[in-house]
Formats: structure tokens, sequence, C-alpha cells
């Protein structure tokens, strides 16, 4: 029984990655990707990957550091934590780049909250 089980999991993983459409798999760009979707020259470049990595270490520090929230100051605490972090990761990427470069790569890398979290439509909920 557990046999067909595993033959089943495995056949319908198999259906899905091959149904799956490559075009639309990644919405949103990679990190490293967010120079080309701007055209940034290399110096700005390498400022923003600085930047958006100096971001990225300091949140998983934070995640690591926080562990599993048990308590509302816990959870406050983790909360503040990584709104800082990413407000004052706008703050420099703000120098960096112009506002409609700033606008366009806020849109690329983060999806609007409706799109996260709303099922598309005619898809089973």
């Amino acid at each position: 029984m557990n046999n067909m089980r595993l033959l089943a999991a495995v056949a319908a993983f198999a259906a899905g990655a091959a149904l799956a459409h490559p075009e639309i798999a990644l919405v949103a760009p990679a990190r490293a990707q967010v120079a080309t979707v701007l055209n940034l020259d290399a110096p700005r470049a390498r400022q923003v990957d600085a930047i958006l990595e100096s971001a990225y270490a300091r949140m998983s520090l934070v995640r690591a550091n926080a562990g599993a929230p048990s308590s509302d100051t816990a959870r406050l605490a983790l909360l503040t934590a990584v709104l800082t972090i990413r407000y004052e990761t706008d703050s420099q990427l703000a120098t960096v780049l112009t506002p409609e470069e700033f606008a366009r790569m806020k849109e690329s890398l983060y999806l609007p909250r409706w799109e996260r979290a709303l099922p598309s439509r005619g898809t089973a909920m």
C-alpha cells in the first residue's frame, strides 16, 4: 500500500513538473536580476547589490536570533527589527536609485498583497 502511495505521489509530481509554464513560474525577478531589470550601469548595480546583500544578511541574522516567537512581545520585537531593516534598506536604495527606478524595483520585487493572497479565478480554493 505504501508503494502505491509513493508511486502516486511521484506521478503527480512528474505531471506537475511537466505541465509547469516556465515563463510564468517566476513572476518576481531574483535579487541578482534587479540591475538588469532597471538597466543600471555597473557602479550603481554594485551599490544596489551591496545594499540588498547587506539587508538579506541582517534579515537572516534577526530571524536566526529570534527563533520561534512564543509570545506577543517576541513577535513585536521581530516585526520591529524586520521593519527597521526594510526602512533602512529603502532609504539607502532611494539615495542610489531615481524615484522611477525605485518604484519599478518595488513593483518587480514585491507583488501586491492581493496578488499574493488571493488565488486566481478558476482555481480551486
